[in-house]
Parts: C-alpha cells; sequence; structure tokens
C-alpha cells in the first residue's frame, strides 16, 4: 500500500506539471526527486535501521509521506502549487519510500526462517514492482476521472493507512534489541564491505550497468 502510494504521489505530480506544458526538463525532476533520497541516505539509512526500532521508524516514514501528500493536496485545492512544491513534496516522499524500504529489507531474516529469506526477498521486490506497475494506473485512473486533489487526498489515507497498520505491528511483534555502534564507524564498516566483497561490486556494476539505460525507457 506504501509504495504504491508513492508512484500514484508522483505521476500525479508529473502530470500537473505537463498539462501546464512545463519543459521536459522540469517534468523529469519528478522522478529525479525521488531517487536522490536513495543516492544519498541509502548507507546512513541502513545504519540508523541497526539503532531504532525498524517498525516505529517505518510508520514515523509513513506517516511523513502521508503529511506530504495532505499539504499537497491543499496546495493543489488552493492553486499554489507550483513546481518547487512538486518537487519538494517527491523529495519527501523518497525520503519515506527509502526509510521503508531499507528498514523493512533488514527485517526480513527476522519473519521468515533462514531457508526462506532468498525467497522472501523475491517475493518483496515482486511486490514493489508490482505497486510500480499498478500505482500509475491506478493513478491515471483517478486524475482523468476525479482530478489530482482527490488522488492526492486519497494518497495520504493510504499512506496514513500503512502507517498505523505499522505501529499497530510495531506494538505486537518488537524488533529484536540490537548491539550498537557509532554511526560513523558503522557508515565506514559497511564502505569497507562493499569494497572488500567481490560479490557486493559484482551487484552494483550490474545495477549501474542495467540502470543507466534502462532509465532512458522509464
Amino acid at each position: 500500500g506504501n509504495a504504491i502510494g508513492v508512484w500514484m504521489h508522483v505521476l500525479a505530480a508529473q502530470w500537473i506539471l505537463t498539462e501546464r506544458r512545463e519543459p521536459a526538463v522540469v517534468v523529469g525532476l519528478v522522478p529525479a526527486a525521488v531517487s536522490i533520497p536513495f543516492l544519498l541516505l541509502a548507507l546512513p539509512m541502513g545504519v540508523l535501521a541497526g539503532h531504532a526500532n525498524r517498525e516505529r521508524l517505518m510508520a514515523q516514514a509513513m506517516a511523513l509521506a502521508a503529511v506530504s501528500s495532505a499539504l499537497t493536496c491543499g496546495v493543489v485545492a488552493t492553486g499554489r502549487d507550483d513546481v518547487w512544491s512538486l518537487v519538494a513534496s517527491v523529495i519527501v516522499i523518497g525520503v519515506g519510500l527509502v526509510s521503508v524500504g531499507i528498514a523493512w529489507q533488514s527485517l526480513l531474516p527476522e519473519t521468515v526462517p533462514p531457508r526462506l529469506v532468498g525467497s522472501a526477498a523475491v517475493v518483496d521486490g515482486a511486490a514493489f514492482n508490482s505497486a510500480r506497475a499498478v500505482g500509475p494506473v491506478l493513478a491515471g485512473i483517478g486524475l482523468s476521472q476525479v482530478g489530482p486533489t482527490a488522488v492526492f487526498a486519497v494518497n495520504a489515507a493510504l499512506f496514513g493507512a500503512s502507517a498505523a497498520g505499522m505501529a499497530l505491528a510495531g506494538r505486537r511483534w518488537p524488533s529484536r534489541t540490537r548491539a550498537r555502534e557509532p554511526l560513523a564507524a558503522a557508515i565506514a564498516a559497511g564502505l569497507r564491505f562493499a569494497r572488500h566483497s567481490p560479490w557486493t561490486r559484482r551487484l552494483l556494476v550490474r545495477m549501474v550497468g542495467f540502470g543507466l539505460p534502462s532509465s532512458c525507457l522509464w
């Protein structure tokens, strides 16, 4: 539900800018804005997920996305939306997405038996990619039938429901406690691991080799 809301928000922002006949570079800022938080925050957020209560962290990130969608709904309804307010809202949505995604992936080994972690990761990736396909379709239907204000309102409700569900799950099933190390030391350890792990390096090369040309199609 959270991931569907992300892509509905992104498409709605692009829809508004496209209808205003904004330059292609401006329209292209929207998907860039949702990706920038991954580039800047993925590593520190991975460390933070090891220090914080991950269910609470995810609930707070979803609540932040709900606030962003609600504020966007307000500025669109009042006609005060401009390029930078829409892009800023997408950046906030991206921050929520990277927080939820990394914290959730770090929980997978604790939610299923060790022999099923690989399968759980595949299912999780399939769910995210399905949301990436379903979200824009739902947003397109909503935009054509009821307009962007209603789409952002639905998004705010969807994010809010996701936050409430995750907060409830956190109370029923608290995160395991872990040994903590300083944030800077943990980030340095992560960088050393990526540098000296042949498997990780191969994965990064494949992702960049596929992602750069395929982003032209996106």
